[in-house]
């Protein structure tokens, strides 16, 4: 009887052959395939770095191979120039001169091609740096960096930082203060603004057109605004007078009857009759009729008597 010994289904898959077919052999499963995934991600990873050192080792050959180029046809031209000057020299021309002024010109290319060169890598530079930073947004890092400050503070106020706490709640309080103080000065300006328009529609036109002014003060309405101006305000758009000028004491705004502000020529009449020089203020008076003449009230003085008291008193009345 003869025993037939079965082989192994991964030796028999191993060895099988397939007439008319390429023959492939698959290694036992003896444990060594297991990591073959592992090997293969390795060798794609050392076969990038190569490509990439080749890359870099092919770019920098290439840069050099243009630097070297850019140099030699320096040198070229540079050499032109000097067989130029010979040239020049064998037909009589001044060949130092044409060969220093060529010379000369080559070395400016030559240091605007460097320059170039330099501008070149500060821009890629530049743009690599830029590039780090592609899709920020600014409103989001502002936003970040408040909430970073914020985070701070809580720490600090966490940890007893009292005096740092302080800190940045005064630098914060100052930030406040002077952005307020800028809006205030502007806002300011904006109403001194507004207030010398009104100033103008308001007491510069009363000025303007005031009859007493005209008909009865020896004063331009443009003078007597320089001297009597301050007597007068706005209140609610409208011309209000005063019996003082502004930033005297006790000054009374001038009202009538039922207490309303006195219409500006009556108030500026009330001014005049009170102010002691009014007799150079006024204009003369004229009496008509063809015998008229011209009168100017004038101030009476009283002068002392000089007569004294008691018996001087009794001897003037009866003439002694």
């Amino acid at each position: 009887m003869k025993t037939t010994a079965i082989a192994s289904a991964g030796h028999y898959a191993s060895s099988m052959k397939i007439p008319g077919m390429p023959q492939i052999m698959f290694a036992p499963e003896t444990g060594a395939g297991a990591g073959g995934a592992g090997d293969a991600d390795a060798q794609a990873a050392a076969a990038a770095e190569a490509a990439v050192a080749k890359h870099a080792e092919e770019t920098a050959a290439a840069e050099k191979a243009a630097a070297e180029a850019a140099e030699a046809q320096a040198a070229k031209e540079l050499q032109e120039a000097e067989d130029a000057a010979a040239a020049a020299a064998d037909a009589g021309k001044d060949a130092s001169a044409l060969a220093a002024e060529k010379a000369k010109l080559l070395r400016e290319v030559m240091d605007k091609k460097n320059k170039l060169k330099d501008a070149e890598k500060k821009a890629a530079d530049a743009a690599a740096a830029l590039e780090a930073y592609g899709g920020v947004d600014p409103a989001k890092v502002r936003e970040l960096l408040k909430k970073e400050q914020e985070a701070e503070l809580a720490a600090a106020e966490a940890k007893g930082d009292f005096e740092r706490v302080k800190q940045m709640m005064a630098d914060e309080h100052a930030k406040g203060v002077k952005t307020l103080e800028e809006r205030i000065a502007a806002l300011e300006t904006d109403l001194a603004a507004k207030d010398k328009v009104i100033d103008g529609l308001t007491v510069g036109n009363d000025f303007g057109a005031s009859k007493f002014i005209t008909e009865s003060l020896t004063l331009t309405p443009t003078k007597a605004r320089q001297l009597y101006g301050t007597y007068f305000g706005v209140e609610n758009g409208r011309t209000v007078a005063y019996d003082k000028p502004a930033g005297e004491a006790n000054r009374t705004k001038m009202v009538d009857a039922s207490g309303n502000p006195l219409v500006f020529d009556e108030a500026f009449k009330r001014i005049i009759e009170a102010d002691p020089d009014k007799e150079t203020l006024l204009k003369a008076k004229t009496n008509p009729g063809s015998g008229s003449s011209t009168t100017q009230t004038k101030t009476v003085e009283k002068k002392p008597s000089g007569v004294g008291f008691g018996v001087n008193r009794i001897r003037a009345s009866l003439g002694g």
